[in-house]
């Protein structure tokens, strides 16, 4: 919060102030305050787009619809969540075509929002996207055994 209000003093760059807001926002989520998180997060967003253009996808774009969506998941808003990480997705395979670890992130977190929801079938489906993603992935194993986990839960919940 200093960091910001200094950067703030000396009219920092919408690029840093928005490294700054996300930080912020990663930090207040961690502890458990997801309401100002997500306030964080969207003014983060706000100003990645300020830097990058109002319609610009980028990764760091795609990158804070998620963390939006993360919030609002974790606010148990799951319409605004699924709005705002089906969003996100759609960003991240213009972006990041082909397998890459911030997608799979994605259509995980989305298995998790259908999962709250009680919509096996549909997090069935993002959680075994999100693993055929993240197997083509090199590394990654401790996300790949979380992947797992939770499809092989999904599939004896819906048995």
């Amino acid at each position: 919060e200093n960091d910001l209000s200094i950067q703030k003093e000396i009219n920092a760059s919408a690029e840093d102030l928005a490294s700054t807001l996300g930080n912020i926002g990663s930090v207040l989520s961690v502890q458990g305050r997801h309401e100002e998180a997500l306030v964080k997060h969207k003014e983060c967003l706000e100003k990645k787009r300020e830097h990058s253009g109002q319609y610009a996808k980028t990764v760091d774009i795609a990158i804070s619809l998620n963390n939006i969506g993360r919030e609002y998941r974790l606010l148990k808003n799951y319409p605004e969540a699924g709005k705002w990480l089906r969003e996100a997705l759609a960003m991240e395979k213009i972006v990041s075509p082909g397998n890459h670890l911030e997608t799979a992130g994605t259509l995980y977190s989305l298995g998790l929002n259908y999962r709250d929801q009680g919509d096996l079938n549909k997090a069935k489906d993002f959680f075994q996207q999100a693993y055929d993603m993240i197997m083509a992935c090199e590394g990654h194993d401790n996300v790949k055994a979380e992947i797992k986990e939770n499809l092989d839960e999904i599939e004896k919940m819906r048995i």
